[in-house]
């Protein structure tokens, strides 16, 4: 089997929807059996308020309800899997519009123990999406409640654990993490 690969597209478009579509054709030319992409619908409003310093950014960045529905459907016709990150209220709404073009979420480390974002998903019943679930920087304790409630959303989950900084130096990366929680959490995968 081949291992997934996630093109992330992040906000590399600038808030340019034309941007955003070239990049999904230009990608989906190579050819590899398991490639995927995931994007990061979110809107200003309901990801930062007025007085943050990135806010306009935030508005500049962020595309209406349409045009992530072509995006989506688009890119589900050319790649082998779809994925999102879940950060807001708006991001839920995408999903729950485009369940269909999407095959999985990510949520950030920083999003896992928000109750209205989770009752949400559960709402969706979501069970046959693969979730990654980001547990950088929580305690074993803490990862065993997360995946007590992330179980009743879906049960396909995937750990994801890691340090963002460019570069990482190998030292900071904590593979070795990689493997007490395979030991610990055998049933998932990382």
């Amino acid at each position: 089997m081949h291992p997934q690969i996630i093109l992330e597209c992040a906000n590399a478009h600038d808030g340019n929807y034309k941007v955003l579509k070239e990049t999904v054709n230009f990608f989906s030319k190579i050819t590899y059996k398991n490639l995927g992409i995931k994007f990061q619908p979110f809107s200003a409003d309901t990801l930062a308020t007025e007085k943050y310093k990135w806010f306009k950014t935030y508005q500049i960045l962020e595309f209406n309800e349409t045009q992530w529905r072509k995006i989506l459907k688009l890119s589900k016709e050319k790649y082998n899997h779809v994925w999102i990150d879940i950060f807001d209220e708006y991001s839920i709404k995408i999903l729950g519009q485009n369940l269909k073009f999407i095959d999985g979420l990510k949520l950030q480390s920083s999003i896992l123990e928000n109750k209205k974002i989770f009752h949400y998903l559960l709402n969706l019943k979501i069970q046959n999406k693969k979730l990654i679930l980001n547990i950088s920087g929580k305690s074993i304790q803490q990862i065993k409640k997360i995946l007590e409630n992330f179980k009743k959303i879906s049960n396909k989950i995937i750990l994801q654990c890691g340090f963002q900084d460019y570069p990482t130096e190998i030292k900071e990366t904590n593979f070795n993490k990689v493997i007490k929680l395979n030991s610990l959490f055998p049933n998932y995968e990382l």
